[in-house]
């Protein structure tokens, strides 16, 4: 109980890095995969962990505690995965992923997950799977596995906050599709028009430092070799433009998608 109603109990902390990918096979090499290592901190052990493996973990959450948003993971790819970008981009997107998860104080505590970042036997994974596929308190009935509040509470009053978060989740979900259409189309012109723009510009100014370098003259030096210069700059000035967004458009690009999932979970309460 708190002054803003009912909350969830606090537990001990800790975060789970995910790193070192691999390229594995099996079956004599007929079937390849990506392996990812995770190591939580309260045992700086690290298990193997295949997208399969977060893709089941996904699910078992989803079914089990239904009043907790459990965003999406990346999206599974058929062409390309094992490129080293898609690989990169992935980890850091399952990064995310696990950070937003190990933060929560029921998801990060519970037998599932546990089992996840800390199983390393195979045949113990396999029990342990079992065990999470035939747990009883999922869906509806994990609300049978929690305390109710001391005080009832009040239903008009229920009704009405829960009137006002459907409305803010709408508009959050407006506003967050607008942000990432706006930086979408903002990274375009970085990459595209802006640094073409400047690098005309550069050209511009290296072709007459060409033509300038004609003249043989010891007079006309200094100024050819600033007009070559300026040309130089202008060209780094749109490199320049064509690497911010790797600062901070994309940063804030793979927020905005994170926001995006969680906020289609609330829409399906």
């Amino acid at each position: 109980e708190t002054r803003d109603g009912p909350i969830w109990a606090a537990t001990e902390s800790y975060t789970c890095e995910i790193k070192s990918p691999k390229k594995e096979s099996k079956l004599k090499g007929l079937k390849s995969f990506i392996a990812y290592q995770v190591i939580p901190s309260f045992s700086n052990i690290q298990v193997s962990r295949r997208y399969k493996h977060f893709d089941w973990l996904h699910k078992m959450l989803k079914e089990k505690f239904i009043c907790i948003p459990v965003p999406p993971l990346p999206d599974k790819a058929i062409a390309g995965r094992y490129e080293d970008d898609f690989i990169n981009e992935r980890m850091k997107q399952l990064q995310y992923w696990m950070d937003r998860m190990v933060r929560h104080p029921v998801i990060s505590h519970c037998d599932t997950f546990n089992h996840f970042l800390t199983c390393t036997d195979e045949k113990k994974w396999k029990v342990g799977k079992r065990k999470a596929e035939k747990d009883e308190f999922v869906g509806f009935k994990f609300f049978y596995t929690l305390d109710t509040p001391r005080q009832p509470l009040d239903v008009r009053d229920v009704e009405s906050k829960m009137e006002t978060f459907q409305k803010f989740v709408k508009g959050m979900d407006d506003n967050v599709k607008n942000l990432i259409s706006v930086f979408h189309d903002n990274r375009k012109r970085h990459t595209g028009p802006f640094k073409k723009e400047f690098s005309r510009i550069g050209g511009a100014f290296k072709e007459a430092a060409t033509t300038f370098n004609m003249d043989i003259g010891s007079y006309s030096r200094d100024l050819t070799a600033a007009i070559d210069y300026t040309g130089d700059t202008y060209n780094q000035i749109g490199e320049m433009y064509s690497k911010q967004p790797e600062k901070d458009i994309d940063p804030m690009h793979d927020m905005l998608y994170e926001y995006k999932g969680i906020l289609g979970c609330f829409q399906m309460f």
